[in-house]
């Protein structure tokens, strides 16, 4: 009894520090010194069949006309905004759906022929499929 809560415990905290490192890991420097900090990333599958990549990004919340994917031979990149329905609590209890500006540079295990690249969004999950170059 005790060894399955503190593994639940330590699951809760892997995952709680993967926000906080993924969160700190999105602040880069621009050229001019600026500095672009995005405020999350959806998490992203990227799988091979014989003929084409596929990627599948979970983007639940987001609007389709705020989703934005740039298709290149190497790279995806997606980008949006997720934007949360205010409350006004009382007391908040629990925050883990993460919301704001994201912007995600996924890569390609291979070469692509990104012109013919397609993708769709459906339940809240981006699907692009893209032919082996």
């Amino acid at each position: 009894m005790y060894t399955k809560t503190l593994i639940k415990e330590m699951a809760m905290m892997d995952r709680q520090m993967g926000r906080v490192m993924r969160s700190v890991s999105m602040v880069t420097c621009l050229a001019g010194g600026a500095v672009e900090r995005g405020g999350w990333a959806p998490p992203a599958d990227v799988g091979e069949t014989a003929s084409e990549v596929v990627v599948m990004v979970e983007v639940a919340g987001v609007r389709p006309g705020s989703l934005s994917v740039v298709l290149d031979r190497q790279t995806v990149t997606v980008s949006g905004t997720r934007t949360l329905p205010e409350f006004p609590f009382r007391r908040l209890h629990r925050m883990e759906v993460e919301q704001g500006g994201f912007r995600r540079v996924i890569p390609l295990p291979c070469p692509v022929a990104a012109e013919h690249g397609t993708y769709t969004c459906d339940n809240g999950i981006l699907v692009v499929r893209l032919p082996k170059a």
